[in-house]
């Protein structure tokens, strides 16, 4: 997969994108290889602007939850791992 456009992106909006992230960091069971890209959002502008580039470059995505119960393959992630942070932080459940 080609990342030059999200890297780009990322870089202009502010969103902070690791390159080969080993997913054991994130995970409650601490396992799962390494995710082609990590980036993190911190508002909705950054997170359009990310999920819109990788729409047009057919690049799949994974929202990251809080990790748990999450089970990754020692292969890691193709794609992009999309951690939410920053605002995204205030949302709360409602029900």
């Amino acid at each position: 997969m080609d990342f030059h456009k999200i890297d780009t992106v990322c870089k202009e909006c502010g969103c902070h994108s690791l390159t080969n992230e080993p997913m054991s960091l994130h995970t409650t069971f601490k396992i799962g290889g390494p995710a082609e890209r990590l980036i993190t959002v911190y508002n909705k502008e950054q997170l359009k602007k990310i999920v819109v580039t990788a729409h047009e470059e057919n690049i799949p995505i994974f929202a990251l939850g809080k990790g748990s119960n999450l089970l990754v393959s020692d292969k890691g992630m193709g794609g992009i791992v999309l951690h939410l942070d920053g605002d995204f932080k205030l949302c709360k459940k409602t029900a």
